[in-house]
């Protein structure tokens, strides 16, 4: 399990720096801060010595940094392909975004939101982290608490061949064929260009960070087990209606099987009636369900929010038990690559534990839009001592000092309970709050 920020990051590093033959990258966001430079400059490094690499990105957020990458496709053994691209190559994405999918092209609204890193088709990161600072505690302002998890072995082939079919599909175009124009070999100069001093500093402190020995000091971690790998295939981007997730079915019937306890931990929690009916049923047959989520403060989508609040009440009646994350979490003053003691958290994992015997840790969200509209990615782990260590890891996350616990008043009402009781959405601005209030009367939950 990654769930340490800077062992994420470090993890990433070292499996580029041991490379011996390949690597494969498939992301949803791939930033030009400097955690996104730091990947590509250990990517050059491995592409100087010979590893050929292939780099998917979804376009939805690559278009601006595409440009700046594009001279690693000058090395004869890098590609690097844009998957579900816009036509209009502007930088000013939402405004590309809407024009486009509004002039007719509805396939746009569907993205690759995978994350896999995998190297020499022998080990591979998954889980809910993009390249980007905010997800590995280096952003001055706003981090997430995310998870990743690390495996090797026969589960490894399945993930190279999910990343085959994403690669292989008619989604992934080459990047040099959406620019038309002579590449230049890579500079780390010109990635540099437009960073300023505390990205800098960051990318330093990143760049002497132990790379060769961390995964064999690591490997005494590897739990051997059983893995399922569950993949949505490139052609859930048509939309057919009658397409069934793999990913979602089979978290379905995992959660089924629970006979005590399942713990949640998901960023982006909207249930809908279908995922409400299956917890209602879980709890009338006596199982425990403790859900972490954002809070309004900590949610970085307002949208998301008002979707998932529709179901508060009716949860709790139930016995679900509701936790929210504080942007104030003392979890914030653990990510080390910052200078500063703490930093506004949000929660962006998507990981289960059932029983403390199955663990789920995936870049699937329990929202609309993982269930029906984006390719989603994730491992399913048999291991009781690996879904203990994940339990500890969500419960810690549940924590009063972490986050808020839901519950109802006499009259019905929500409150939030921290040291003091709160009857509004706590450390929400009363912008935020009227404006996700004003949203979540919009029809528009399956695109959530």
């Amino acid at each position: 399990m990654l769930a340490e920020e800077l062992a994420a990051l470090q993890a990433r590093l070292s499996l580029a720096a041991n490379a011996r033959s390949t690597i494969d990258v498939q992301y949803y966001i791939w930033s030009g801060d400097a955690v996104g430079i730091a990947v590509i400059k250990e990517l050059l490094s491995a592409a100087q010595r010979g590893v050929h690499i292939r780099l998917l990105v979804d376009d939805i957020h690559f278009i601006g940094y595409d440009r700046r990458v594009l001279g690693l496709d000058a090395y004869d053994n890098v590609e690097i392909r844009s998957f579900n691209p816009f036509r209009y190559r502007f930088k000013d994405a939402p405004l590309r975004s809407v024009a486009e999918i509004i002039s007719g092209a509805a396939s746009l609204n569907h993205r690759m939101h995978n994350k896999v890193f995998s190297v020499d088709g022998e080990a591979a990161i998954l889980g809910g982290r993009n390249l980007s600072n905010e997800y590995f505690g280096a952003d001055a302002q706003f981090n997430f608490r995310d998870m990743d998890i690390l495996a090797t072995g026969a589960a490894v082939k399945q993930v190279c061949a999910s990343f085959d079919e994403y690669w292989h599909s008619h989604w992934a175009v080459p990047l040099k064929d959406l620019h038309k124009r002579r590449i230049q070999p890579l500079q780390v100069d010109a990635l540099l260009e437009g960073l300023d001093e505390a990205q800098l500093d960051i990318l330093a402190r990143i760049d002497v960070l132990p790379r060769k020995d961390f995964m064999l000091e690591r490997s005494a971690d590897l739990a051997w087990c059983r893995v399922e790998v569950l993949a949505d295939a490139p052609q859930k981007m048509h939309g057919h209606e009658g397409f069934v997730s793999p990913v979602r079915q089979r978290l379905f019937e995992l959660n089924s099987l629970a006979e005590q306890e399942v713990l949640i931990e998901n960023g982006y929690f909207i249930p809908r009636d279908e995922g409400l009916a299956r917890l209602l049923q879980q709890r009338q047959r006596g199982v425990r369900i403790k859900v972490l989520t954002n809070s309004l403060a900590s949610n970085d989508t307002g949208l998301s929010h008002a979707g998932y609040k529709r179901y508060r009440q009716r949860l709790l009646r139930a016995g679900v038990e509701l936790f929210e994350t504080r942007i104030d979490a003392a979890l914030g003053a653990d990510f080390e690559l910052n200078d500063l003691l703490v930093t506004d958290v949000g929660l962006h994992s998507k990981a289960a534990a059932i029983d403390q015997r199955i663990g789920f840790v995936g870049s699937y969200n329990l929202d609309p839009r993982s269930a029906f509209i984006n390719t989603e990615i994730g491992l399913v782990v048999h291991d009781a001592g690996f879904a203990a260590q994940l339990a500890g890891v969500i419960e810690e996350g549940m924590r009063a000092e972490n986050a808020w616990r839901l519950g109802l008043q006499a009259d019905g009402m929500l409150y939030w309970q921290h040291v003091e009781r709160v009857t509004k959405e706590p450390a929400a601005p009363w912008r935020k709050r009227w404006l996700t209030s004003l949203l979540s009367y919009l029809p528009v939950e399956r695109q959530l």
